[in-house]
């Protein structure tokens, strides 16, 4: 009796790690099948590869044992027309699908990729085939005891993906630095000219060394509270200037814009209705329908808060 536990304990210890993974797979495939067929059994130096075809659950399916002889050398995929799919691996990536969830699968491609994604191209059975429960008769019988059948997961190019991400990453990165120098140097955007370009300049307007065209469209939204000081300052001399009262025909402002259409209460204008006011007075001041000195008072009483 000694003799013979030694001897079993002896060649359990003797079988190789793929033959106890092989052995273990069909054993539950014994216990899960109510009969079924070994279609293919292949051994080489690469890995081992396993698969039965029968019936689970009154389901017609297949189970598929794979065991890379060196770890994470070899993976294993499932290709359904144009679409890889995968299954749950151990950490060698080995794995055993005691039975498959079969769809509406006509055939299932088996792939079988090294660890550079290399395809492998062996002798053995690559295509998986639908077949009719109701008529497949299997060489050996099971235990009929049932078993979860299990599903495929879409693989997903995991490589790909994390390249786009990193290269996102860089051009946000390049972004950054290339607004950083920029903005430190004050160039390109952060340039006080490029600033400056399409803003009413309040200072050279009043010398009228920057007169828009009457299509332009003025924004004043940039006058702030110094802005304001400036042109009280402005204004309190230029309100001792003389002006030529020859030419100029200091005309009733608030009637002229009131005869016009536009809205002589400034509190309640909006800031496009002012932009439209302030061309008008432009308009004014160049026909000499108003002094400048007039122009002027008009222009703070428009903007003054």
């Amino acid at each position: 009796m000694k003799k013979l536990l030694f001897l079993i304990l002896g060649l359990v210890f003797l079988a190789t790690p793929v033959e106890n993974f092989n052995q273990n797979f069909l054993d539950e495939v014994k216990d899960s099948y109510s009969e079924y067929s070994i279609v293919c059994n292949y051994n080489s130096d690469n890995y081992s590869i396993i698969i039965v075809k029968g019936i689970v659950n009154n389901k017609a399916t297949y189970g598929i044992s794979f065991f890379s002889q060196k770890a994470n050398q070899y993976y294993f995929r499932f290709n359904i027309g144009d679409n890889s799919y995968k299954t749950s691996a151990n950490i060698r990536g080995d794995i055993s699908i005691i039975a498959l969830n079969w769809k509406d699968y006509s055939e299932v491609e088996i792939a079988i990729y090294d660890k550079n994604g290399n395809l492998q191209h062996p002798s053995h059975l690559t295509k998986l085939t639908k077949f009719d429960a109701n008529e497949f008769v299997g060489l050996s019988e099971g235990n009929n005891k049932g078993t979860s059948l299990i599903s495929l997961k879409k693989n997903s190019n995991i490589f790909g993906t994390s390249i786009i991400i990193v290269i996102s990453l860089i051009i946000i990165l390049i972004c950054a630095i290339v607004m950083l120098v920029l903005r430190r140097n004050k160039k390109g955007f952060f340039a006080s000219e490029r600033r400056k370009e399409g803003t009413l300049n309040i200072k050279e307007l009043i010398s009228g060394n920057n007169e828009p065209n009457d299509n332009e469209w003025i924004d004043v939204k940039n006058l702030n509270e110094n802005t304001e000081n400036e042109l009280n300052e402005k204004e309190d001399v230029l309100l001792n200037e003389k002006v030529d009262a020859e030419d100029i025909v200091d005309l009733d402002v608030e009637k002229y814009l009131k005869d016009a259409g536009f809205i002589t209460d400034y509190n309640i204008a909006s800031e496009d209705e002012k932009n439209m006011i302030m061309l008008e007075l432009m308009k004014l001041r160049d026909g000499k329908k108003i002094s400048k000195d007039k122009y002027l008072e008009e222009t703070y009483k428009l903007w003054k808060k």
